[in-house]
């Protein structure tokens, strides 16, 4: 379709598909210089830089953008993914779909894989992954799915971004909005969808509270503009706009009010005009500057950062050794003494360093448990009452099917919201415990690090090169539970007991059992749980501890390197002293360049 509307249309595509694409260029240039920054740290047998350096080289080249769309049930979330990627890939219905989280990326033509909890994975049709995703032909998720990952042939895509589809939170199906909250620790960006029939509910602005504690960046979505008319569209606006604004304090809402079926039927039929009046492309513009000028610019920032960091101890490192190598031995005796001492000193306040976080964290998981416990000793014998009374309840005319039904009902329902509060509030509340813990013990390390700097700095004679301090990489210490493998209780009564006896002996027999099971299922609930936020904490804090480490360690044997090779160098013949020393210049020469061209 030629005409104005539709080159404007290709215009905002190209502008903000260049603006992604400036920062692919951006990170292939931080790439090769990087891979310089490699080769120079390996020729001064600096392994801790080299390392950092390569691992920082693979988190840049595997970073993806993940953005998760969101909202109640049958708002059109996977209706408007379709739209996103310009092809109907995720199924589309009238009732709440989707039960597992489908994550789309890129792939040169289309493919699916399931990924289940066992830890295999089955390649299959796009056209089958309903099979796996949907509520109707995968019920409570009885085929342990953990995530369906497709692959689409999609320019958005293509920039690294990865765009999840998640089941609609408040449906029937309890199950899937507990799925969706526990994804909500990878958000990068939230497109949040809601409708007009009916208007946003108090449980989706519930949801987006909650939202709003892992992630500021939300997306508004207001869809199906398309079924009411313009004069109920500005009406629908206002009031979402009202609600939103109070839920939401601090924040003034912008809302992209749209059609997702109109604009797939415009993706699919290259129709510009159409998509313009979906309402889509206002949407897709932001969306693309976030991600070019919001997190591309982040990701830059912080590796550049942490390449600074790198290249200025190797800088340091060389001009230590160009003294130890080129001064004369009475002068330089003493200060390499004091520069072995510091060194060790070093190391022990990094392991005190380390010890301090270990205990941090300890600290946190003891007050946890302890907290835990509390629920569910508190809990108990209100439940205890509560399965009695349920029993008195049963009428005697319930077959034993039913019976058995009723109370596995009972006893699931009740341990579920006994502990779901605490599954539910405790993540963030550990969140900001870890981030202050973990900043307190950084920001300490960090201080004693420019100190030791400094100090060496004075003590040779060179420029002291005090970097900028480094972000912490572990995304403000993001916690979760594994909320679906925590809240589940399945088969709790186990179905061989004898259907045979009469029914008072067997409900009398069932009632026993029953109380046990429900006791059983409080410890065993209360033990996922406890096991749960202790691996997380540990594997947080061992992360957490590689950070601190990487930190001081880069700085530590880039100076141990200089000190014991400078050592050795300065015994060497003349011939062979003036060849490092040559060298030393060169990696100087090359180190300074190289912070200068990669505008550091």
């Amino acid at each position: 379709m030629k005409n104005g509307r539709a080159e404007a249309g290709h215009d905002s595509m190209d502008i903000t598909n260049d603006r992604l694409g400036e920062f692919s260029i951006r990170k292939s240039h931080l790439l090769r210089c990087a891979s310089e920054l490699r080769d120079i740290a390996d020729r001064l047998n600096a392994g801790t830089s080299a390392r950092l350096v390569s691992e920082l080289m693979r988190n840049l080249q595997e970073e993806r953008f993940n953005i998760v769309v969101l909202g109640g049930f049958k708002r059109g979330k996977s209706t408007l993914i379709n739209a996103m990627v310009g092809a109907r890939i995720l199924p589309m219905g009238v009732v709440p779909l989707t039960s597992v989280i489908t994550k789309i990326v890129y792939g040169s033509k289309p493919t699916a894989e399931v990924h289940f909890t066992d830890g295999r994975k089955l390649s299959v049709d796009v056209k089958d992954i309903d099979q796996y995703v949907t509520e109707r032909l995968n019920p409570n998720n009885v085929k342990n799915v953990v995530e369906v990952e497709v692959h689409v042939n999609s320019n958005l895509l293509e920039q690294g971004v990865v765009i999840v589809d998640t089941p609609g939170i408040g449906s029937t199906f309890t199950r899937n909005t507990l799925v969706t909250y526990d994804f909500l620790s990878k958000v990068d960006a939230a497109l949040f969808v809601f409708g007009v029939e009916p208007p946003i509910s108090q449980a989706e602005l519930d949801f987006l509270r909650d939202v709003r504690s892992y992630t500021d960046r939300l997306f508004l979505v207001l869809n199906k503009i398309d079924i009411m008319t313009e004069k109920d569209r500005i009406e629908v606006l206002e009031f979402s706009n009202s609600v939103l604004r109070e839920s939401l304090a601090g924040i003034e809402p912008e809302i992209f009010s749209l059609s997702a079926k109109t604009a797939l039927e415009a993706r699919e039929n290259a129709d510009q005009d159409k998509l313009r009046a979906s309402g889509y492309l206002e949407l897709d513009t932001k969306l693309r500057e976030f991600l070019a000028r919001g997190k591309a610019d982040a990701l830059i920032g912080i590796a550049t950062r942490r390449l600074t960091k790198i290249a200025s101890d190797l800088i340091t490192a060389v001009e230590i050794e160009h003294k130890i190598v080129s001064e004369p031995v009475a002068e330089i005796d003493k200060k390499m003494q004091w520069l072995q001492q510091e060194i060790q000193v070093a190391k022990r306040k990094l392991d005190e360093f380390s010890v301090l976080l270990k205990d941090k964290v300890a600290r946190m998981i003891e007050s946890y448990t302890e907290e835990l416990e509390e629920v569910r000793r508190r809990a108990t014998p209100k439940l205890i009452r509560g399965l009695d009374e349920c029993i008195q309840k049963i009428p005697e005319r319930c077959s034993k099917k039913e019976y058995l039904e009723l109370l596995q009902k009972y006893i699931t329902e009740a341990v579920e919201k006994t502990f779901e509060p605490f599954v539910k509030t405790l993540p963030a509340r550990i969140s900001q415990g870890l981030t202050s813990a973990i900043d307190d013990v950084l920001s300490g390390a960090d201080r004693y690090s420019k100190e030791f700097e400094a100090k060496v700095a004075e003590m040779f004679g060179i420029e002291p090169r005090l970097a900028e301090a480094l972000p912490m990489t572990l995304e403000r210490s993001t916690f979760y539970f594994d909320e679906i493998r925590i809240l589940r209780c399945e088969s709790i009564i186990p179905p061989e007991l004898p259907m045979l006896l009469p029914n008072r002996l067997y409900r009398k027999t069932i009632a026993n059992k029953a109380r046990d099971i429900l006791l059983s299922e409080l410890e065993k609930h209360a033990g996922r749980i406890r096991y749960d936020f202790d691996y997380r904490l540990t594997e947080i804090a061992r992360s957490a501890n590689a950070e601190l480490r990487n930190r001081m360690l880069s700085m530590i044997e880039s100076l141990e390197s200089a000190y014991l090779t400078g050592l050795k160098s300065r015994d060497d013949a003349s011939r062979i002293r003036d060849a490092r020393l040559a060298f030393l210049h060169e990696i100087d020469d090359r180190l300074r360049t190289l912070l200068g061209n990669a505008k550091f």
